[in-house]
């Protein structure tokens, strides 16, 4: 008898145990979803660097080289855009964007430069871009010849719509003599400041 009535009192818990976990799994589902946002203009970045020591025995010194990625955070649900079959997000079109830096930019801060030292920033300019092509800026020149190279030789890289002939022309010129003839309103060399292994 004692067996039957912990029988019964057993089923009677699990009866009211399973109606309650129904009625609060009832009120779960009915619940709003919850989401995570973000304040207005918030911004989540990645930032790696690596340092790579140079071979001095007199001084300690490395090159650094950053890495940085920056992504802008939804606010709320809507500025989220499922991009379809391409899958990924999308930004939401009125969100404003950065531009990016090009070459035009880049050779626009260069002639800033210049004209901010007192010399014809354009003139400067292209006379660094005609002796950049007749240096030797090799892979033994390091990491500054190398920089030098890419940032001063017009056709490391492809063309913007609005890039200006004149800087191509600069380049072709065939003669290291002839840049400084052709250019002459600019009495700055950059290479006079920069001391280079010869080849």
């Amino acid at each position: 008898m004692a067996s039957i009535i912990n029988g019964i009192t057993t089923l009677a818990v699990l009866c009211l145990v399973t109606g309650a976990t129904e009625m609060r799994m009832t009120d779960v589902v009915q619940r709003q979803v919850r989401s995570l946002s973000f304040p207005e203009n918030s911004d989540m970045g990645l930032f790696f660097a690596l340092a790579v020591p140079l071979d001095d025995p007199s001084s300690t010194m490395s090159v650094a080289l950053f890495f940085e990625a920056e992504y802008d955070l939804p606010t709320n649900l809507t500025e989220i855009e499922f991009a379809g079959d391409e899958g990924g997000f999308r930004r939401n079109a009125g969100r404003q964007r950065r531009r990016t830096i090009d070459r035009t930019i880049i050779y626009a801060m260069l002639e800033s430069k210049f004209e901010s030292l007192g010399y014809p920033g354009r003139q400067c300019l292209l006379r660094s871009i005609c002796e950049t092509k007749r240096r030797a800026v090799h892979v033994d020149n390091g990491l500054l010849g190398d920089l030098l190279r890419i940032i001063l030789a017009p056709s490391s890289s492809t063309f913007e719509e609005d890039f200006r002939q004149e800087y191509i022309d600069a380049e072709n010129v065939k003669e290291t003599e002839e840049c400084l003839r052709i250019y002459s309103s600019c009495e700055l060399n950059i290479y006079d400041f920069i001391t280079f292994q010869e080849p």
